[in-house]
């Protein structure tokens, strides 16, 4: 429902005729029990153009490379993408597209502090690969 979905200023309006993008449910995640659910929604004039889109999440992290993705007693299972200042970055690709272009991803036991963000890479009018990013919540 787009009365749920994250406000966009005029200027970001304007720009979903031809910048694929992301817009995050406004009221953040639902959480059952160990799981969270992120709920979106992909704007983009030209569907063919894009190319993955999904929800990074970023979990607190005080370790480096491989051993930062997940705590020990932990079950989350995601893509590695990196860290960055003390979180170690976390990809969930979307498959596939439900209703009106809306897509949900679920991840489990998360550990306190996690922040998110939603993503859509495509290819511009030149062929080239770009990415776009929602505002980290």
């Amino acid at each position: 429902e787009s009365i749920e979905l994250e406000a966009v200023n005029e200027t970001r309006f304007n720009s979903y005729g031809s910048i694929p993008c992301v817009n995050l449910r406004q009221n953040g995640v639902f959480v059952a029990d160990s799981r969270y659910t992120f709920n979106a929604q992909l704007v983009a004039s030209d569907m063919d153009a894009v190319q993955e889109y999904g929800i990074l999440v970023a979990a607190p992290s005080t370790k480096g490379g491989h051993d930062a993705i997940i705590p020990s007693d932990s079950q989350i299972i995601l893509e590695n993408s990196g860290q960055q200042a003390g979180y170690a970055i976390l990809r969930a690709k979307s498959t596939k597209l439900v209703g009106a272009n809306q897509f949900t991803i679920t991840v489990s036991s998360l550990p306190s502090g996690y922040k998110y963000r939603g993503y859509v890479t495509y290819r511009d009018s030149k062929g080239n690969l770009q990415t776009t990013y929602t505002a980290v919540h």
